[in-house]
């Protein structure tokens, strides 16, 4: 078993299964989380709750997460880390039994970026996400898990303006009676969002976006690994995109070889 990179097309990973109502219990192994910051701050969608271990871990830390039942499983994602400043690795282990753990892949966090991990699909109960070093273990933070199913599309979005990504800071300005402009200080964070254009694509695949995809995971977090980023593990030029889809616009697209089916996608990244 081990991670894979072989997809050719966009990839997008959805119905995640690290919620409330799917997991029975989440514990930290071998590390003590920061008071304000718990273990259990990762049963949720929200990257800004976060995990935090403000002391030195004395292992490899371990994020035992047990489901209500065996769930089917395809890709694994870290979101709002900081696990590459630590020098760790990503790996991510299931087990059958509870006792018997069988490791799906290790790979080094080059980046601090938001990262979506592709494997052969998997069922299990029990899941270990582990940040992985052999010694000189460092405190981290993770502010959200994934791990849910990946898609490879049938047609990638347009070449030219079909993913535009945006990062932002949000900065706001006061402008005074003399026109002089002035800061406000408000949150200090990253955010970013998105939008793709598939262009005459099958009825297959826009089924698969609005309903399978779009209709099952209203307010829930998908991510999108970019199609110049499918044959690599990692991300290296930005980062892997999580976010909260805010509007799918299918339209018929009549021309040669029959009709077909344009799909914008809009999406709110969750940080």
């Amino acid at each position: 078993m081990a991670y894979t990179a072989s997809d050719s097309r966009l990839v997008i990973g959805y119905d995640n299964l690290i919620v409330p109502e799917q997991i029975a219990s989440i514990a930290l192994g071998n590390a003590t989380a920061d008071a304000a910051y718990p273990v259990d701050n990762l049963k949720f969608e929200d990257p800004w709750r976060m995990l935090k271990v403000s002391t030195t871990p004395s292992g490899s830390p371990q994020i035992n997460v047990v489901f209500n039942a065996a769930v089917n499983a395809s890709c694994a994602g870290f979101v709002n880390h900081n696990l590459a400043d630590g020098g760790y690795a990503y790996q991510v282990l299931y087990s059958t039994n509870g006792t018997d753990y069988t490791q799906i892949g290790s790979i080094s966090a080059v980046t601090n970026g938001n990262v979506l991990l592709r494997f052969n699909s998997i069922n299990a109960k029990w899941w270990r996400f582990m940040p992985y070093k052999a010694s000189a273990w460092t405190s981290f933070r993770i502010g959200a898990l994934f791990l849910g199913t990946k898609y490879e599309v049938e047609t990638n979005p347009e070449n030219d303006g079909g993913f535009n990504v945006a990062f932002e800071n949000p900065v706001l300005f006061s402008q005074s009676s003399g026109n002089a402009k002035h800061l406000l200080h408000g949150p200090d964070k990253w955010t970013s969002s998105a939008e793709l254009l598939f262009r005459r694509v099958s009825a297959t695949m826009s089924y698969a976006l609005t309903h399978t995809i779009g209709a099952r995971n209203r307010r829930k977090m998908i991510a999108m690994i970019p199609p110049d980023q499918v044959t690599g593990y990692v991300p290296l030029a930005y980062e892997h995109f999580f976010g909260v889809l805010q509007g799918i616009y299918p339209s018929p697209s009549q021309g040669i070889g029959g009709s077909k089916i344009n799909v914008v996608m809009r999406l709110e990244g969750v940080m």
